[in-house]
C-alpha cells in the first residue's frame, strides 16, 4: 500500500511495478494541485510595473481562449539572464526578470 504525504495528481511514474527500491524511495512524481503556479520572464522595463500581490491574466500560446487568473508572488531583484555585455543603455532593455504567479 502506498501513503502520499499530501494530496496531488499522479504526473508520472518514476518507478515500473516489480522494480526493487531503497527505504523511502520515489514511485510516483505527484502534483501538488494546492500549489500551481507559473514562472515567466519580464524586461527590466515590464518588471518594474509590476508588485507582489498583484493579479495578473495568463494566455497560453496553446489555448489562448482561456485567460487563466493569477497572483504574483515573487518578483527577482536582480536579472536572471543577460547579454554578455553590459555597457549601454540599450543593453541594459536586454535584461530579464523572473516573475512568479500562483494561480488558485
Amino acid at each position: 500500500t502506498l501513503k502520499s504525504p499530501r494530496d496531488g495528481r499522479v504526473q508520472f511514474r518514476v518507478a515500473e511495478p516489480g522494480e526493487v527500491l531503497a527505504a523511502g524511495g520515489r514511485v510516483l512524481n505527484l502534483v501538488d494541485l494546492g500549489d500551481v503556479y507559473m514562472t515567466f520572464f519580464l524586461s527590466t522595463a515590464q518588471a518594474g510595473r509590476v508588485a507582489l500581490g498583484s493579479e495578473v491574466r495568463l494566455v497560453l500560446d496553446a489555448a489562448p481562449q482561456y485567460i487563466i487568473p493569477a497572483k504574483v508572488t515573487f518578483v527577482a531583484d536582480v536579472a536572471q539572464f543577460t547579454p554578455k555585455t553590459v555597457e549601454t543603455e540599450e543593453e541594459r532593455l536586454k535584461l530579464m526578470f523572473r516573475i512568479k504567479a500562483h494561480i488558485p
